[in-house]
């Protein structure tokens, strides 16, 4: 079945950070502050440019900040799934089973790339698989770990393998988030504390049910320090902007 349009987005938003420490101390990592705003705020900010309204945080670390902050938003439908500090991501989706769409749109709450969505769409419906990620070329190492990749893909598009681990040197790209999900990839009766990309990822992937949709345009993330600088810089530069204030009760 083809999809015209998605409607929800699902923000990945529980983890500790410990590489943002001492910053992650006292806010939950999606929090951090970006040119006087939450780093989230820029996440929502993008969704509601690309026309989706519906936004699922799937929260655990420090949860109630980021409830407190975006429990009322004003013109856009903010819910929130709360799990387990030491959920991974494949149980804080199970978790939130029936609060989610038939297809969505899932992110990493550190992660921000000015993707097309109507593209990312529209390969999705040619490649007909259960997930689609999006993946950067990392030709210039930009990518989060330099040259180091976790995605291999072949020339039509399909990811043939993933490792998180990043110590296979035939990986040619990297995952950046911003997947397409049909829920029926999703087993909720799974109880099993699991990871979205490790276990419930790779078993589509042996599958052929995997695809990477390419994208050149540079990704930004906030892992450490150094890399939340950087996206600061690269905000300003480009005069990327966060939720205005007339959105918050």
């Amino acid at each position: 079945m083809n999809i015209q349009k998605i409607n929800q987005a699902v923000i990945l938003a529980g983890g500790m950070g410990k590489r943002l420490r001492p910053i992650t101390d006292v806010t939950p990592k999606p929090m951090a502050v970006i040119n006087k705003s939450p780093f989230l705020d820029y996440l929502i900010k993008s969704l509601k440019d690309l026309g989706i309204k519906n936004v699922l945080i799937l929260t655990g670390y420090k949860s109630e900040k980021i409830f407190k902050r975006y429990n009322k938003l004003k013109s856009i439908n903010i819910s929130f799934s709360k799990g387990n500090i030491n959920s991974l991501s494949g149980k804080r989706l199970i978790n939130a089973y029936n609060k989610l769409d038939d297809y969505f749109l899932l992110m990493y709450g550190d992660n921000y790339c000015p993707i097309n969505l109507a593209r990312l769409i529209n390969f999705y419906n040619k490649k007909k698989s259960l997930i689609t990620l999006t993946a950067y070329s990392n030709r210039d190492g930009k990518g989060e770990y330099g040259f180091q990749n976790n995605v291999k893909v072949n020339k039509t598009g399909i990811v043939k393998s993933y490792d998180n681990l990043k110590k296979n040197q035939y990986m040619n790209c990297v995952n950046i988030g911003y997947f397409i999900v049909n829920k029926i990839a999703l087993n909720k009766s799974i109880k099993k504390n699991i990871s979205f990309e490790d276990n419930i990822m790779n078993k589509y992937i042996k599958k052929n049910k995997v695809s990477a949709f390419l994208t050149n345009k540079e990704y930004k993330y906030i892992t450490n320090f150094k890399s939340l600088m950087e996206c600061e810089k690269y905000f300003k530069k480009n005069k990327i902007k966060p939720l205005e204030r007339k959105f918050f009760k």
